[in-house]
C-alpha cells in the first residue's frame, strides 16, 4: 500500500504482481492523482499463477469443467460517457441520418454537358444475313430442328429504332454515430469549432456512379475517458471460471479420487489421474488469474471517443424501352447508338426529343428520383442517355404457319417467339 502511495505509475505492476483488488484500486488512483492519463494498466499476458489474483465477488463452488460458458458481450456504455456538443445532441452508438441541406431543385442547364447525335435509318436487312442470324440462334439449342432452316418462306422483314431511355442519379448521403476504441496514446485536436456533418470537408468520389462507403472522425470530437466495462484497470473477472482461478476436475468431479473396476471385478480407488489428486485443474481461459483483459478498452484502462461521420455514395437508375413489343432487358442488353447524352450536377428533364414516349418517361423519371432522394441525400450528378437500338422484325412461313422473330441491335441478337421444330417438349425450360 505505501508503494501504491509512493508512485501512481507502478500500480500497474503492483496490481498484476502484488494482487491489488479492483474495487480498492481506483480510489486509490483517484486520492493520488486525478489525471487518469498517468494510470497505464499492462495489457501483455499473464503467466500461469496457482493464485487468483482477482478480489471481486466470486462464487463459492468451483464451476464444473465441462460447463461451457459463452463469453458474453460487454453492455452498453451509458450515456453519461458521450460529451454534449452543439449540433450533435441527439446521436447515439446507431448511425442516424443527417437530412441535407436545401438546394436549389433545378440548376441551369448550361452547367450540364449535352451530346446529341442523331439516329441513322437502320439499314435494310437482307432474307440471307436474317436466316444467317436465325441459323445462328437455333445451334445454341441443341433439341431444337433445323428443317425450318432450309425450308421456310419470309413474308415481311421490317426495320425500325427502339430508343433506350436511362437516368443516373448519383447521391452522398451522410449519418453520424458516437464511436470508442481503446486508447493508445495516439495525439488528437480537441479544441476549435466543432462543424456541422455537411461542412466536413470528406474527399471527393474516386469513381462517378459507382457505389462506395467510409466513415471518418468529426473534427474537435475527441475525448479521452475512464473504460467502463473494466473501470480502468484493464482486467475483468473470466467468464469461464467466474474468477475462481480453478475449475472442478472433469473427471472425480473434485472427489480427487476416481473408481474403476479391474479384470476379477473388484472395485479399485485411485488417485484421479487428471487432476493429480487435487481435485481442481487451473482455468485455461485465465491461467489461474481468475480476470481476463478487458475486451472493449483491450487492457489500456482508456477509451477514445468520438463522432463518427459515415458517408454512403449510391447511385439510382431508371430505364425505360419506347418499342413495348419486345421485353426491355432485350433492348437494353443490346449494342446501339447513343443519340442523346447529358451530364450534370442535376438536370431537368429532356424535351423536344423526336419520340415523345422519351420526353415523358424523363419526366417521369427526373420526379421519381427526386421524391426517392428528397430530404435523405445531397445530388452529386445525374446522368441522361437514350440509345437507338436497330430492331428488324422478321416474318415468314414454314409449313402453312405464320411465325416470327427479332433480329435486335447492332450485334444481331435473335429473339424468337415461337419456334416451330422444339423436340424437347419443355425440357430446356426445366434444365
Amino acid at each position: 500500500l505505501l508503494l501504491l502511495l509512493f508512485n501512481p505509475a507502478d500500480i500497474c505492476s503492483a496490481a498484476d504482481c502484488c494482487c491489488v483488488a479492483m474495487d480498492e484500486l481506483v480510489p486509490l488512483l483517484d486520492s493520488v492523482d486525478n489525471e487518469p492519463q498517468t494510470f497505464q494498466p499492462s495489457s501483455v499476458q499473464l503467466a500461469p499463477v496457482e493464485t487468483p489474483t482477482f478480489r471481486g465477488t466470486i462464487p463459492e463452488i468451483d464451476v464444473e469443467e465441462q460447463t461451457k460458458r459463452k463469453k458474453d458481450p460487454p453492455p452498453d456504455p451509458p450515456l453519461s460517457l458521450f460529451d454534449k456538443i452543439e449540433g450533435y445532441k441527439r446521436i447515439s452508438l446507431k448511425p442516424s441520418l443527417v437530412p441535407p441541406p436545401i438546394e436549389p431543385r433545378i440548376r441551369q442547364r448550361s452547367q450540364s454537358i449535352i451530346k446529341t447525335n442523331n439516329a441513322k435509318s437502320v439499314d435494310h436487312l437482307s432474307e440471307s444475313e436474317a436466316l444467317e442470324a436465325l441459323a445462328s440462334e437455333v445451334s445454341t439449342h441443341f433439341c431444337w430442328g433445323k428443317g425450318p432452316i432450309s425450308n421456310l418462306k419470309f413474308t415481311h422483314i421490317g426495320a425500325n429504332h427502339a430508343f433506350d431511355y436511362s437516368l443516373k442519379t448519383f447521391g452522398e448521403a451522410r449519418f453520424v454515430k458516437w464511436s470508442f476504441w481503446p486508447h493508445v496514446g495516439e495525439e488528437f485536436n480537441r479544441s476549435g469549432i466543432v462543424p456541422s456533418p455537411w461542412e466536413v470537408e470528406v474527399p471527393p468520389a474516386n469513381n462517378i456512379f459507382l457505389d462506395e462507403e467510409f466513415s471518418l472522425e468529426v473534427p474537435h470530437t475527441s475525448s479521452i475517458k475512464t473504460c467502463y466495462h473494466c473501470n480502468r484497470f484493464g482486467r475483468v473477472r473470466c467468464f469461464r471460471c467466474m474468477g475462481r482461478g480453478k475449475l472442478k476436475c472433469g473427471q472425480c468431479r473434485g472427489a480427487k479420487q476416481r473408481r474403476h473396476k479391474d479384470k476379477h471385478g473388484h472395485v479399485q480407488i485411485e488417485t484421479c489421474t487428471r487432476c493429480s489428486g487435487v481435485g481442481r485443474r487451473r482455468c485455461p481461459e485465465c491461467v489461474g488469474h481468475g480476470q481476463t483483459t478487458c475486451c472493449v478498452c483491450a487492457g489500456n484502462g482508456q477509451l477514445r471517443i468520438a463522432i463518427m461521420l459515415i458517408i454512403k455514395r449510391t447511385s439510382l437508375e431508371e430505364h425505360h424501352v419506347s418499342d413495348a413489343t419486345l421485353p426491355g432487358h432485350t433492348i437494353q442488353a443490346a449494342d446501339g447508338v447513343d443519340v442523346y447524352m447529358e451530364i450534370g450536377d442535376r438536370l431537368g428533364p429532356i424535351s423536344g426529343f423526336a419520340n415523345e414516349s422519351v420526353n415523358q418517361h424523363s419526366r417521369h423519371a427526373i420526379h421519381t428520383h427526386e421524391a426517392q432522394i428528397k430530404g435523405k441525400a445531397r445530388v452529386l450528378s445525374q446522368k441522361q442517355l437514350v440509345r437507338a437500338v436497330p430492331v428488324h422484325e422478321c416474318d415468314y412461313v414454314y409449313k402453312t404457319h405464320v411465325y416470327k422473330f427479332w433480329v435486335v441491335g447492332l450485334n444481331q441478337h435473335v429473339t424468337i417467339e415461337k419456334y416451330p421444330e422444339k423436340m424437347c417438349f419443355g425440357a430446356c425450360s426445366i434444365l
